[in-house]
């Protein structure tokens, strides 16, 4: 009699144990079911019925969506930048056309304009590559120096000696040599 108690007793254990994972495992299907439709995170590594991911790894996955999208603002943020420059340069050539009494002002103007548009044409490929590399997650292939940094570089520089060759000009100009001796 013993025995078949006993025997029972392990057959309503049994039966409960099943129960019980049958209970966890529909909780677990429904939530899952929820996060899908919500667009949260479920585990893509394993098949989704089998494990949802825990809250550290959630967070984990937030962290990387977040830096991922902040580096992602970050590089819209240098193109606008760079294309602001864009059309300085490019506006600044017309305005050389429109207000300078120069001689070489057209000169001086298709420099700042094509320099302009290649700035801008630079810098719209970089953004490109940018985010198709964040996109890939190829965060170790981004270039740190960009090629605009170069151009703005010899631009600065054209402008500084432009600067001494006009200062030199109208010095000669206006006898203004002894202002500027000591």
């Amino acid at each position: 009699m013993e025995s078949n108690n006993l025997v029972v007793e392990e057959e309503k254990n049994e039966i409960k144990n099943n129960m019980m994972n049958n209970i966890k495992n529909n909780i677990k299907n429904e939530l899952k079911n929820e996060m899908i439709e919500q667009g949260m995170a479920v585990n893509k590594t394993e098949d989704i019925t089998d494990q949802v991911l825990s809250p550290e790894e959630l967070k984990e996955l937030d962290i990387r969506n977040e830096n991922r999208f902040r580096t992602y603002i970050s590089s819209e943020a240098v193109l606008t930048s760079w294309i602001r420059n864009t059309i300085i340069l490019f506006m600044g050539g017309l305005t050389v056309i429109k207000f300078s009494d120069m001689k070489e002002k057209y000169i001086l103007a298709l420099f700042l304009s094509l320099t302009g548009l290649l700035i801008g044409i630079v810098s719209y490929f970089e953004y490109r590559d940018r985010i198709k590399k964040i996109n890939n997650r190829d965060f170790g292939g981004l270039k740190i120096q960009s090629f605009n940094e170069n151009l703005t570089l010899i631009v600065l520089i054209i402008f500084v000696a432009l600067f001494i060759l006009r200062s030199k000009r109208i010095i000669k100009k206006y006898s203004l040599k002894k202002v500027f001796t000591f």
